[in-house]
């Protein structure tokens, strides 16, 4: 697994973003978590060899219903701020069925790490930039295991619509560009790696409020849908990865 701890977090504006690039002196600190629930899918379209040398077309696709939970933190001095987080979700586990093979019943989870940098344009909208590394990592007791890896950088910027004097809703979009790669081991064979690149859009929308003075609380729906071309030694595939998630958090303003 790549080392990178930067990555992007697309939906970092609303209520918690317009709080804190309202600082004009100093630097604020306003940490966060989060906790809900994903649906994902990954799914590959192409050939893959075989132990007996051979290829074959196949598709498959891996749907994950998992928990997730989100920590992190956002600094900002004036107009300018920063987000870093870290995502993690719990195993789940889905069959992936290969013609000439057994069927395997893989076992899965996700993590992330995440980070943005933005600038207030106005009151209500901030623009960004950032990197993201997401790792997908599967295992089977038929000695097979699989990795799906991909870092890169994004752009986006939020508009937040202010409902009440304490919050508001926030509506956002990134698109990003990533570098991507799968490792998979089939039966105790070892499948070629293969390595990409994609684009996708993300898009989020998110109710942020203030409950004391300090404390405030989200509630949030964000969707990516992801595009990757991968090539190998014997290996071609596309590959189409598509998350949809529904938190709900807490932020504190030291």
């Amino acid at each position: 697994m790549k080392k990178a701890v930067l990555a992007l977090a697309v939906a970092c504006s609303g209520f918690l973003m317009n709080q804190v690039a309202q600082a004009q002196e100093g630097i604020d600190i306003v940490p966060y978590a989060e906790v809900g629930t994903v649906g994902y899918q990954l799914t590959f379209d192409g050939s893959v060899p075989l132990p007996d040398g051979t290829f074959i077309e196949t598709e498959n696709s891996f749907n994950f219903d998992m928990l997730d939970f989100t920590v992190g933190a956002v600094a900002s001095m004036g107009k300018f701020y920063a987000n870093v987080n870290y995502r993690g979700t719990d195993e789940d586990s889905d069959d992936q069925i290969i013609p000439g093979l057994p069927t395997i019943k893989w076992s899965g989870d996700r993590q992330e790490w995440s980070a943005a940098f933005g600038y207030n344009l106005a009151d209500q909208i901030n623009v960004f930039a950032g990197y993201r590394d997401s790792l997908t990592e599967g295992s089977s007791i038929a000695a097979s295991e699989y990795s799906f890896e991909h870092d890169g950088y994004f752009l986006g910027a939020s508009y937040r619509i202010p409902i009440t004097e304490s919050g508001g809703l926030t509506l956002s979009v990134g698109h990003a560009w990533l570098d991507c790669e799968i490792e998979e081991t089939l039966y105790g064979f070892e499948v070629p790696p293969a390595n990409g690149d994609g684009s996708g859009i993300k898009f989020g929308i998110s109710w942020r409020a203030a409950l004391t003075e300090k404390w405030g609380y989200s509630v949030g729906v964000e969707r990516f849908d992801y595009d990757y071309d991968l090539s190998g030694e014997g290996v071609r595939v596309d590959v189409e990865e598509i998350e949809t998630s529904i938190s709900v958090g807490m932020f504190y303003v030291l």
